[in-house]
């Protein structure tokens, strides 16, 4: 199997959002691995959370990217490709993290609300962080920070139960406007959301998903699956299917159910939130399909020491 390059690495490193969760159950291992990744949103300007939303381009107007036996590019060069920017761009506009999140820095909480009554999903996800921070004791006006991964440790959870009870509150406060967030259009809030449960520690049982008897009849492996933060970092790509292509598409997007009853509980999750977007009048969240359509289409364009200009 051909190795990745390093250049390419380091891309996905400046592409990747911030707050994409890629969290691997091992067969053996009950533990959760969360992998973050620091973003770098030099490559897109930063609109202002008043500035209208912009239409995804139809695949037959996207720009050519360039072809393979042209001149090789640079990396600063691939990261400015249009069809690159393009689906940069397809991507922020559903993660809770990038420029229009970028736009909130140092805005009040009372000026964050303002936007969230005109059903910004954007400000929602903000407004999310802010109680999230307040839960953890740290203040509020890092939220964009939080969901940038800014600082090291600024993500970490712990909490006894006296601790949870306590902030009970500000954890449910979390939860709802992470919730909203995906609903209006920010799927990846649905990560954040299912990290606000496991702060909470509310399991499959508690959420009404399966009988304690039935949890109590699986493995460890398979009760690690099916735990909150796992299936709601799993579904944000059975929502939104075009995530398993494109640069991003090499994550745990081409994970697919070790057993049964993981899959019943995805589909379940699935059907309850789109039960609740059309409760709410909302319409599904579409993504647009990939201009890369693999990585392997942005590796191809990057100057390597084995490849002749």
């Amino acid at each position: 199997m051909r190795m990745r390059t390093g250049i390419v690495a380091l891309i996905l490193v400046s592409l990747f959002i911030a707050g994409a969760y890629l969290i691997a159950v091992d067969e053996s291992l009950t533990k959760q691995v969360v992998i973050e990744a620091n973003p770098s949103n030099s490559a897109v300007s930063k609109p202002s959370p008043r500035e209208p939303k912009t239409e995804t381009p139809r695949p037959d107007e996207r720009p050519a990217m360039v072809e393979l036996g042209e001149k090789c590019l640079t990396v600063e060069e691939a990261m400015e490709d249009p069809r690159v920017l393009q689906d940069l761009h397809n991507y922020y506009s559903i993660a809770p993290s990038g420029p229009d999140i970028e736009a909130f820095r140092g805005v009040s909480k009372e000026a964050v609300r303002s936007f969230v009554v005109q059903n910004d999903a954007a400000a929602m996800v903000v407004l999310g962080a802010m109680a999230d921070l307040r839960a953890r004791g740290l203040d509020e006006n890092l939220a964009v920070a939080l969901l940038s991964y800014e600082k090291a440790g600024l993500n970490s959870f712990s909490g006894n139960k006296s601790w949870r009870e306590s902030h009970g509150k500000e954890l449910d406060e979390a939860a709802h406007w992470y919730y909203q967030a995906a609903l209006h259009g920010r799927i990846f809030a649905l990560q954040n959301f299912g990290s606000m449960l496991l702060a909470k520690q509310e399991s499959p049982i508690d959420r009404g998903w399966i009988t304690q008897q039935e949890h109590d009849s699986l493995s460890k492996a398979d009760q690690a699956r099916i735990s909150p933060i796992n299936i709601y970092s799993y579904v944000v790509y059975d929502l939104l299917p075009n995530l398993k292509y494109g640069i991003f598409g090499d994550s745990f997007s081409t994970y697919t159910p070790k057993s049964e009853i993981e899959l019943r509980l995805r589909e379940q999750v699935v059907n309850q939130f789109l039960a609740d977007q059309r409760a709410a009048n909302l319409p599904p969240v579409h993504l647009a399909e990939p201009a890369t359509r693999h990585i392997d289409d942005l590796e191809n364009l990057i100057c390597r020491p084995d490849r002749a200009e």
